[in-house]
Formats: structure tokens, sequence, C-alpha cells
């Protein structure tokens, strides 16, 4: 009730809970949830100085001698305790929850009353870079609003989070430099994220039965220095107000530990970024036993080159490719230009961190930058050079190589289009010296101005801060490789870029969850399973990722049943052809372009609606109608429409072992076996979702509620029981009526 009352007079949207679904996710809070409880912990930091990021930041460490350079981070954990019942009590099995791109550990509000539901403890912590981007007004106004409600440590913990400002325009940016075309910065900013991780899960394991102190420990009393505060939080151990410090991890002082404890296993679940950080540390951390990751994936610069996510996109490629130098008409003055109607606009496109910033350099007449003109680009310092056909209405676009402060001249020449290579920027050899072209300008420094007046504007002649003096020479604001899209030096530097970011690749850890396992001296070995669960359509984390580390993994079989006997944890069972038309389920998925997942191509439309993408699962089992659009459900009885669906549905799985440990088939998921894993392409809207969206009681069928209520039992079980494998009707989780026992 208090976090019900605290969260009406804030941004919730920016939390990560649609503000439409509040209330449902609120509800399953007050049903589930017993208390919450926010902190900090110290995580080993090898990036350098985590006040201070920068793109060259990199793990200095030393495999062999084990000498590193080590910082220290404070690291902001969360942590939701549910409902002791009959037959769920503390300490809690618990689960590890990490957070989308852009987002922080609080995220997980959304959905940890789900899990809840089945006695299970959410722990999120920050990721690297991440956090609510506060301003130095909203950080006080913040804490306020959540202290009038009681709720005061709430707000220090939203505010203190690991954002900072990237760019120096006096905003903490989210992620900023969390994935870019650094590819050694991105490797390590995964890789750190993981050690993160590994220590909080230490933390957790040792509140009950380490075996320095089995019978628990107390909280060690911190003093804790909180950047946004002018004050450090002073922490004695003492939970309850009594007087003497409580053991660690009993957030309400009964002398339990809520959660947590030395030899019992642990899951793991996230989406889109937290799906693919849940696929790294469920491959690296052995106490990991059941992991459900949503909309993550494997083969890193392949998700790079299709994710149709602009802050993913802008500091990869925006970097790759340029810095671009287009044009466009203007339309008169205004904030993102000082040039008159009718002129020409040139300016640069440049990544901002994830975002994409704009700065024009200089205003042309119409009749000097025309259809038919050429624009002629070089690099002065480096000696590259580019060239563009103006197009109508004077637009052009290209790239350059780039420095940052290289010396550019931009020329432009009077109807040159059919007399100039393109390709090589030379004129061509019947124009015979003396009858080049007219030049009609040469910019060489920068025209427009930044600020008000005449000949400025306020994006203008600025970036990150820096401005570029009226009249001083025209110099790159950035460093970029100014390759072209779809050339061979691009594809190369996919390739390359990839063996940069393989050590922190999830695909490459994919065999270590159950056919290679991981273990650790400490860690007692138990069966390990994961369920990964891919969204239709998705073009943010592109289903083919996901299901690329599940062929990895060992679960999706793509070889046919006449495969070596060597690889027979890849081979599909012969009846595979018999029940889909397809020698493996990999082809099944390819046959119904689940792996494509682009409705714009109409590969499987219904009639009033071309756009649907195939449901190779059907965990809806018919439920599911939708809007001819395809982007909302619609009842059937107001003309809603039936995606085209696979009879029987694919759903397909393993035992979690490897097949000559699996006691007979390994491809089955039910049955008497420890665990079992499986890859599910689930259909949320038939154009394309990324990841499953909290409760929503408006729907025809809430397949978000389904789903994470599923990925709760699953992890509840510790990976030993699929929802429609284990109950005669598993859609009481559709509304959330039934938990597991």
């Amino acid at each position: 009730a208090q976090l019900a009352e605290a969260l009406e007079g804030l941004p919730v949207s920016d939390l990560g809970v649609p503000v439409t679904q509040l209330d449902a996710v609120l509800e399953s809070l007050e049903r589930s949830v017993s208390h919450l409880a926010f902190g900090f912990f110290e995580s080993p930091y090898f990036l350098g100085d985590p006040e201070n990021e920068s793109v060259d930041d990199t793990f200095d460490l030393n495999r062999v001698t084990g000498e590193a350079r080590i910082d220290r981070a404070l690291v902001p954990i969360f942590i939701v305790v549910p409902k002791e019942t009959e037959t769920h009590r503390q300490p809690f099995r618990t689960t590890f929850y990490a957070h989308g791109y852009g987002s922080l550990n609080l995220e997980a509000i959304a959905f940890a009353g789900l899990t809840a539901n089945h006695g299970v403890a959410t722990v999120s912590i920050t990721a690297p870079g991440h956090g609510l981007p506060l301003g130095d007004d909203l950080r006080p106004l913040l804490e306020a609003v959540l202290a009038s409600s009681c709720l005061a440590p709430l707000g220090r913990a939203i505010a203190e989070d690991r954002a900072r400002d990237l760019n120096g325009d006096g905003s903490a940016d989210s992620a900023g430099l969390y994935f870019s075309a650094y590819m050694f910065h991105t490797r390590d900013t995964l890789r750190q994220s993981v050690v993160d991780w590994l220590q909080a899960i230490r933390i957790v394991r040792s509140w009950q039965g380490h075996p320095d102190f089995p019978e628990g420990r107390d909280w060690e009393p911190a003093t804790v220095p909180l950047r946004s505060s002018r004050f450090d939080v002073e922490f004695d151990g003492d939970i309850d107000g009594d007087g003497d410090r409580d053991l660690a991890g009993d957030f309400d002082g009964d002398g339990v530990p809520d959660l947590g404890g030395w030899d019992v296993p642990y899951g793991q679940w996230g989406s889109s970024l937290g799906g693919i950080l849940s696929m790294l540390n469920t491959g690296v951390e052995p106490a990991i036993t059941a992991a459900a990751p949503v909309s993550g994936g494997g083969g890193l610069f392949d998700l790079g080159l299709r994710t149709s996510l602009g802050t993913a996109r802008n500091p990869i490629w925006l970097r790759v490719m340029g810095p671009i130098v287009a044009s466009q008409p203007s339309g008169g003055p205004s904030p993102q230009t000082a040039c008159e109607a009718g002129s020409r606009s040139l300016f640069f496109e440049l990544p901002d961190l994830s975002e994409r910033a704009r700065t024009e350099f200089a205003c042309v007449s119409e009749a000097s930058l025309d259809e038919g003109d050429v624009l002629f680009l070089a690099n002065l310092t480096n000696g590259e050079t580019r060239c563009a056909a103006v197009g109508p209405e004077g637009r052009f676009r290209t790239q350059i190589p780039t420095s940052r402060g290289d010396r550019l001249s931009v020329l432009i020449y009077d109807d040159a289009v059919g007399r100039m290579d393109l390709g090589t920027c030379r004129f061509d050899e019947d124009v015979e010296e003396g009858e080049a072209p007219d030049v009609l300008d040469v910019i060489e420094t920068w025209r427009s101005g930044n600020g008000d007046g005449d000949g400025a504007c306020g994006t203008c002649a600025v970036y990150q801060g820096q401005v570029f003096e009226a009249g001083s020479p025209l110099v790159a604001p950035a460093e970029g490789l100014g390759l072209a899209r779809q050339t061979p030096d691009l594809r190369r530097l996919a390739g390359l870029a990839q063996i940069a970011v393989d050590p922190a690749d999830p695909i490459n850890y994919a065999r270590r969850v159950f056919l290679d396992p991981v273990m650790a001296e400490d860690v007692t070995p138990r069966t390990r399973s994961i369920m990964v669960l891919n969204t239709a359509g998705d073009t943010t984390v592109p289903p083919s990722t996901g299901n690329a580390y599940a062929r990895a993994a060992g679960i999706l079989a793509f070889l046919p049943p006449d495969a070596p006997i060597e690889l027979t944890d890849y081979t599909a069972p012969s009846r595979v052809q018999g029940a889909w038309g397809q020698p493996t389920p990999d082809d099944v998925l390819i046959a119904r372009h689940v792996l494509e997942g682009l409705a714009r191509l109409e590969r499987h439309p219904v009639e009033g609606a071309p756009q649907f993408l195939f449901d190779v699962d059907d965990l809806s089992e018919g439920r599911q109608f939708f809007s001819p659009r395809g982007n909302r459900q619609l009842a059937e009885a107001e003309g809603g429409l039936r995606p085209m669906r696979l009879d029987p549905p694919l759903r397909w799985g393993r035992v979690s072992a490897r097949a000559i440990d699996a006691f007979g088939d390994p491809w089955r998921t039910r049955g008497d076996f420890e665990g079992f894993s499986v890859v599910l392409n689930a259909m949320t809207i038939p154009n394309g979702q990324h990841v499953l969206l909290p409760v929503d009681p408006d729907k025809v069928f809430d397949e978000g509620e389904y789903l994470l209520n599923a990925i709760g039992w699953y992890l509840a079980s510790g990976g030993s029981e699929l929802v429609w494998e284990t109950l005669e009707d598993p859609f009481c989780l559709e509304d959330s009526s039934c938990v597991r026992p």
C-alpha cells in the first residue's frame, strides 16, 4: 500500500513498469510479497575508474600471474521477499533477475510478484553504467515524495545508481557506453557485469550454511559513501532496531535468513540485456541450476547487425559508418538550423553515446547545391576522399574516415554527375584538363555558429559540449571509420568485431549449462536446466540469435537423424519428419520463417491480415486472436483473427544432460528426470514484440501473466517442471489462480 501511494506521483514508466499495468503489478506484489530490501555491496571493478568511464577502459589482467588493475564499485542491490505460506517458508528459494538495457535493478518489481507466487525470492542488481537518469533537481524531489510515504530508503536506493554524465550535458547517461563500436570496451563491460553478479551470488550464498559459519553470521557494520548525498550511510547491522546486530540475510528480524544459503540451488532470469546476461551467468556460475532468459541471444555481432534498437545501433553503426555528412533543404531558422528558408543545410550526423546528434556546419544557396551536382569531401589530415551525387532538393549523404579534429574540406562541383566516377572520386578520362566542372563553393571553415542570433542556432557547431567557433577551420567533431554499408570492408569488420567480443558472448558458454557443466569445489553438482524463451518477430533481439544460443546449448537439434553418432547431442530424432514434415526442429523454424521473424515480408498471411507471423509453439492453445494489423489482441467475436499455427505445437526440448546420460531418449520434456531444457518462440502479437510485458488484465488472453508464471514455476521446480507438461490445466496461471505447491 505504501508503494502504491508513492508510485502515484512518480514517472513509473521510466522504471520499466508501463503505467497502464501498474495496478495489476501492484496487486501481484500485495498478494505475494512480504517486504522489499534495498542495499549496496562492493564489487571488484576491473574496467578502470567506476566514476569516470571511458571507451578506452578494458580489463588489465594477467591470466598467468594473476596480477590485475582493480578498483572497487558500489553496486545497488534490490531484494523481493515472498510472503510465507504453509508450503513456502524462509529461507526462500532464490532467483537472480538481470534487468534490461538502460534500466536498473528496480525493474524487477514488475515481475517479482509473479515469481513470489511460487515461493521464489528475487534478487536484482544494477549493471555497470546503468541507472535512472535523474538530474540534480529531480533527485531531491523523488526522495521527498517517497519519504512522505515512509519510503525514504527507496528514494536513496533509486538515486544512488551507476549512471554518470558522459557527454557533458549535465544529465546522467544510463548505459551510455555499454554497447559501442569500441569492441574491447563492450566485451569487458559485459564481463564486468558478470563479475558483479558473481559477487552478488557469493554474498547471498553466505547467508546460511557457509562452512566457516554454518549457523549464519551477523551483519557487519559499515559506512557506505553515497555519491548522490552529502552524507554517508551508517549501517550498524541492526535491522529491527532492538540494539543487537541481526543475522545476515534476515531483513525482517525474525532470526532466520529470508533467502539464500550456501548449498542450495539458484535460479536466473531476465529480459533483453537481462536475457543475455542470464545466459552468460548460467554458463559461468555453477550455483545456478535453472535459468529462463527471455529475449536474449548469442552471436553478439550478428545481434548488433540485425537489431532495430536505435540506442544499440547508434553507438555502433554511426561510429563505424560515420561521421556522416549530409544535407537537407531548410525551412528557415530554428533551433536545428541557422539557414534561411530555401537554402541548403549541411550537417554532421554523429553518435552521441546511445543517441544520435546532428550539428550544422554550413548553409549554401539553392544555386550552389542542386540536383546533378557532386559534393567532394576531403580529409586534409589523413588524405581520404569521398564524393556523393546531389539529388532532388539538394540532398546528399556520404561519410569519411576521421579522427576527432581532422581538417576537412568540402567542394561542390556544378552538374558533375556522369562526369565524375563516384567510386574513385576522379573525373572520367574523357573530361579534358581545363574542362572540369565549375566549383560552385568551397567550405573549409565552420560557417554556422552556436547560439542565438543571425547565422547561429542552438544545436549548430557543437558536439558533446565542444563549441566550434564560426570562421574556425572545419574539423571532424568525432572519430569514425567512414565505412559504407553493404561493402566487403564492413563485412570484414563485423567478423573481426565478433572475434573481439567472443570472450563475453553467451554462445561460447552455452554448452557449459548441461553438456559440459561448469563446476566448482564449493558447489554441489546438480542437474542444470534452461528455458530459452524468444518472442516471435522480435526485431530488438532477433529470435535468430536466441535460437542460435539454443543450438549451441544442445537444445535445438539441427542435424538430421543420420548424422554421425559423435554428434548425437545435436541430432534430431526421426519422428520430427513425421510430425512436422522437416528433418529437424531447426528446419521447422526455418521453414516457418521463425528465425527470419519479419512480419512485413508477408510470409504467412491470413485472410484480412497479410503481415502475420507463424505461431510454432501455440502456447495459448488457440486462445489468442488478433486485430488485422497484428499489433494487439482482439476477441474472436469482435473480428479477431487467428494466426497460422503448428499442430502439434513444437515446444522443443530435451533432458538436461548429455545423450549418453539421459537414460533413454534425450529428446523428451516429461517423465522421471531431474531437469528439462526447452527453447520456445512465444507469440505475443503476430507482427512481433520484444520481451514479455507485465500483467495486463485488459487482454483477451494475458500471455505475459501466463508465461511469467510459467517461468516462476520452472524456476521454483529447479528446472524440472514445464507447466504444459505438468499441469492438467496450466491456464490457471493466466490469472495467477494457482501456484506451485
